[in-house]
């Protein structure tokens, strides 16, 4: 299940999500490298940019993957003017 984006979310409530499941990725990929990791993803409603309450820009997307397997994670953000 993806991380849900709206217009008005708090970003770390976004990024805290993100970056547990990047670390337990890592985690499995250094301790148990045949154990699937988790599948990061996050959404918006039709697919576009949201603006957070801190006014940071969020955009829609999901991890790469390397062997059927998926790799670290960056979040796309851009704060706005």
């Amino acid at each position: 299940m993806p991380v849900m984006l709206y217009d008005g979310v708090e970003a770390l409530d976004v990024t805290r999500p993100v970056g547990v499941l990047a670390g337990a990725n890592a985690y499995l990929a250094a301790t148990a490298p045949r154990q699937p990791g988790y599948r990061i993803a996050t959404a918006s409603p039709g697919r576009s940019a949201v603006e957070s309450l801190s006014g940071v820009t969020l955009t829609g997307g999901s991890a790469p993957t390397v062997g059927g397997r998926p790799r670290k994670w960056t979040p796309t953000a851009v704060t706005s003017p």
